[in-house]
């Protein structure tokens, strides 16, 4: 795998400064296992640009729009990318997944988030071991990532939707998983999370 050396520090950097501002080859030099497989782009290598969250100018993507399909990897791309980002510090306020309904949520952390710590124990499970580890929130490293949903709870104001969960903790980056599924209301108030960011960046996925 060709890693990206667009972040580097210098212009020869080590295989372990390239890992650290590169998703995708930073799995593939830890010999990272998703399903219990050693992780690999054969055939899937356009997943590569979306799993790096930095432009070829070095800055943030502040706002991605990425189109799910079948066996696109996209899902699991991303949960590579929060787990790199949340282990080497990059969003100091933390992370946020956004859900659908708190069915959801309980599915993606059980189904896909913590077999993906398990599967790689030294790589991935050394910075959570004695944290806290809930099906809503876990830290990793120094890094707060949390999942919610993004269901109403109330109205406020008429008909403005408001959720708790949605607006009540604060983040550098904020992913809504299908969120062709989320009331707009809700989706327009999650970027309030962001409001002290020095990052502020947005990923919608559906």
């Amino acid at each position: 795998m060709e890693p990206s050396q667009k972040n580097a520090e210098n212009a020869n950097p080590s295989p372990e400064q390239l890992a650290a501002c590169d998703t995708p080859y930073w799995m593939h030099l830890n010999n990272v296992k998703v399903d219990g497989q050693p992780f690999d782009l054969n055939g899937r290598k356009y997943q590569q640009e979306m799993m790096r969250p930095k432009t070829p100018q070095g800055k943030f993507k502040h706002h991605e729009v990425i189109r799910k399909g079948s066996q696109t990897g996209a899902t699991i791309g991303k949960v590579g990318e929060v787990t790199h980002g949340a282990i080497y510090g990059e969003y100091p306020q933390g992370i946020i997944i956004y859900f659908p309904s708190k069915t959801a949520v309980e599915q993606f952390s059980a189904m896909r988030f913590k077999p993906f710590v398990e599967d790689n124990p030294e790589t991935i499970g050394a910075y959570t071991r004695g944290k806290t580890d809930r099906i809503d929130f876990r830290m990793i490293g120094a890094t707060k990532v949390c999942f919610f949903g993004g269901s109403a709870t109330s109205r406020v104001a008429g008909d403005k939707k408001d959720s708790m969960a949605v607006r009540s903790t604060p983040a550098d980056w904020i992913l809504l998983d299908e969120r062709d599924l989320f009331d707009d209301d809700m989706a327009k108030q999650v970027n309030q999370r962001l409001g002290n960011s020095k990052i502020w960046r947005g990923s919608d996925m559906g």
